[in-house]
């Protein structure tokens, strides 16, 4: 599931075997992204939220997290029972 905000925006991918949850990042806009701060969701396979998480990203040696009209990945360690999750994008810097 993604969330778009300003033509960028997050979606999962997956929770791979070793408990980490992989999240594809599209920026479809004109600017560079420096960082990016998300709110990620994790659910059980009821629905229920184990854990909201926010996180910032930034890359410190390029400045550019995120390319204009380019995609990037992340990857976040879930807890445990996760079998989902959800992210959405709270505010960029350009």
């Amino acid at each position: 599931m993604s969330c778009q905000s300003d033509s960028a925006y997050v979606e999962f991918l997956e929770i791979n075997d070793q408990g980490v949850a992989q999240f594809r990042v599209y920026n479809n806009t004109s600017e560079d992204i420096y960082s990016i701060l998300f709110e990620l969701t994790y659910e059980n396979a009821e629905g229920e939220v184990l854990k909201v998480d926010t996180v910032n990203y930034a890359v410190v040696d390029s400045g550019v997290f995120v390319e204009a009209d380019n995609v990037t990945y992340i990857a976040q360690e879930v807890p445990d029972q996760a079998t989902t999750a959800t992210g959405k994008i709270i505010s960029t810097s350009k």
